[in-house]
């Protein structure tokens, strides 16, 4: 996720997939119920998308992925730099297929980007 009118969220926007949370700004306003204050949901599925990314805790991981029922997770180029190059590549790849690119493409290098299918 991240802030409004930007790159966030493309996979989403262009595949109809569903997300955890969309832009910032947009969720702010659609789950605030007049309050100034950012959203307790959207801060915590804001913290759950970050411990998705970046933590060692396999089942950690795995548990909010379920807890969110999310089929696909992708990391790329604005996903590395948003939290500053500590994508956990080698936690996220175990967690199922890479689709994209294909298996025998050059996944190793995440900055072109690889998605990942879920697959428990």
């Amino acid at each position: 996720n991240g802030l409004s009118y930007t790159y966030y969220e493309r996979i989403s926007a262009m595949t109809g997939c569903p997300t955890v949370l969309g832009w910032k700004t947009h969720e702010w306003l659609w789950q605030s119920s007049g309050k100034t204050d950012y959203p307790d949901i959207c801060a915590e599925r804001e913290a759950d998308i970050e411990t998705i990314y970046t933590s060692n805790d396999t089942e950690l991981v795995k548990s909010l992925v379920k807890k969110y029922n999310i089929d696909y997770i992708y990391v790329g180029r604005l996903e590395n730099e948003k939290y500053e190059e500590t994508v956990n590549d080698g936690l996220i790849r175990t967690l199922g297929q890479v689709v994209f690119p294909a298996e025998n493409g050059s996944e190793s290098d995440s900055q072109s980007g690889y998605l990942v299918k879920i697959n428990f």
